[in-house]
């Protein structure tokens, strides 16, 4: 394989940070997190396997070559298929323009994540409005031991985080501007389809992308739906009670939220690890098969990763408290009782990294809860933890699903976060 492509894309993605040169504090950021990435695909290239480089990313490669191949460019027009390989119809495209490159492709995923630091303080800035927490959350996701290793290797985890954050947008830009100030709640009086038609447009667009990324993620977007139903059918509700009426604008508003859901339910849109519309009464069934197949240690027999045994509900009774406790592993685990092999020591310095966001998270509860947009933020972040929390059977998969939503929680828990670079406060750059 050609790694030379591999350094100039390295070298292309230095090329965008020293142009944010003139923020010290930006260009430092990135820099770090870049050596951090690229560090990474240089150990794994030369030296050692990096944790998660087999299986799934030796096949989007072979795929990856295989679509360069067999359709060269022409796959530009049949990128969206229902399948997991997107992620290796994209990397083709510079396969087909370049040449078939390992290197390369772990180099396009340090390039996206670096990007995604980037974009990811630019949210925080939207959210917060306040750069020096800005700068506080995203040396996290800098840092971050899962979010470093998913971004030097050749996997779906950094793509979606990357397309996630590009979605947040303008999900925060519409919901402010569908709040009424005065009693802080959204309301559809400020709703108005000329002007709010891009948002809703790049919204379903980017959660349309992510499905082809990881189906579970287009669920995302039945949160936002029922989240902005519950305050519209609350205000009608007033509306009702005083005017003694229903007004006209409440339908087509309602069914302009209801059409995803109503494309799904006709089988118009197919969700990939989601059961369609049908099969949904028997859901239970399904989590029980999944569940039964999820302990079994396929690959590194006792001492794998899967989660324990009692995690399995037996019966209806047994699943709520068995599925709050799959929500602690899948974000909290290996605990130090599991830790069997040198690779979970880094699942266990993630882990008590989360911990520390979480109760930071929890420190700033308050905040989140004033405001509709981090009301949204955080329903969004605990709807995918338990989506995949049920769908999820060992940590190691557990710390790969996280990076593609976690950051949600660093964003929540940013003003809480401890300032560990002493020099930001003295900064004059970093006023608000």
């Amino acid at each position: 394989m050609n790694n030379s492509l591999g350094w100039l894309t390295l070298f292309l993605t230095f090329i965008f940070i020293l142009s944010k040169k003139k923020d010290i504090s930006i260009f430092k950021l990135l820099f770090v997190g870049f050596y951090l990435r690229s560090s990474l695909v240089f150990l794994d290239q030369y030296f050692i396997s990096l944790p998660g480089g087999n299986f799934d990313s030796i096949g989007y490669q072979k795929k990856a070559i295989d679509i360069s191949n067999e359709y060269g460019l022409k796959i530009l027009f049949n990128m969206f298929q229902e399948d997991n390989y997107l992620i290796s119809r994209i990397i083709s495209i510079f396969y087909t323009i370049a040449a078939p490159s390992e290197m390369m492709a772990k180099a396009i995923s340090v390039a996206i994540g670096t990007i995604s630091i980037y974009l990811f303080y630019n949210l925080l800035l939207l959210v917060w409005n306040n750069k020096i927490i800005a700068l506080r959350a995203s040396w996290i996701f800098a840092l971050m031991p899962s979010m470093c290793l998913y971004s030097s290797l050749v996997l779906r985890e950094v793509y979606t985080t990357f397309f996630l954050i590009i979605t947040l947008f303008p999900i925060i830009i519409f919901t402010r501007k569908m709040v009424n100030k005065k009693i802080n709640s959204i309301t559809w009086n400020n709703f108005s389809l000329n002007n709010h038609l891009f948002f809703i447009l790049y919204i379903f667009f980017g959660f349309y992308i992510l499905k082809y990324f990881h189906g579970a993620m287009f669920l995302g977007i039945f949160i936002l739906i029922f989240f902005y139903l519950y305050y519209f059918f609350k205000e009608e509700f007033k509306f009702i009670r005083n005017k003694k009426a229903i007004r006209i604008k409440f339908f087509y508003v309602i069914f302009l939220l209801l059409l995803p859901i109503f494309l799904w339910i006709s089988n118009v849109i197919k969700i990939p690890y989601i059961p369609e519309f049908g099969l949904t009464f028997n859901l239970i069934d399904i989590l029980q098969r999944r569940f039964d197949i999820s302990v079994i240690n396929v690959v590194n027999g006792v001492y794998g990763s899967n989660f324990p045994s009692f995690l399995i509900p037996n019966n209806l009774i047994d699943f709520i408290p068995k599925v709050f406790m799959r929500i602690i592993y899948f974000l909290y685990s290996p605990f130090p009782w599991d830790i069997k092999r040198f690779e979970h020591l880094i699942g266990l310095l993630n882990s008590i990294i989360l911990i520390y966001i979480s109760i930071c998270c929890w420190f700033n509860r308050r905040k989140i809860f004033q405001k509709p947009e981090l009301k949204l933020l955080f329903l969004l972040l605990f709807s995918y933890i338990v989506i995949y929390a049920i769908g999820t059977g060992n940590f190691g998969t557990s710390i790969r699903h996280q990076t593609k939503f976690i950051f949600i929680l660093i964003c929540l828990a940013a003003p809480k976060l401890y300032n560990f670079d002493f020099n930001l406060k003295k900064s004059s750059v970093l006023k608000k």
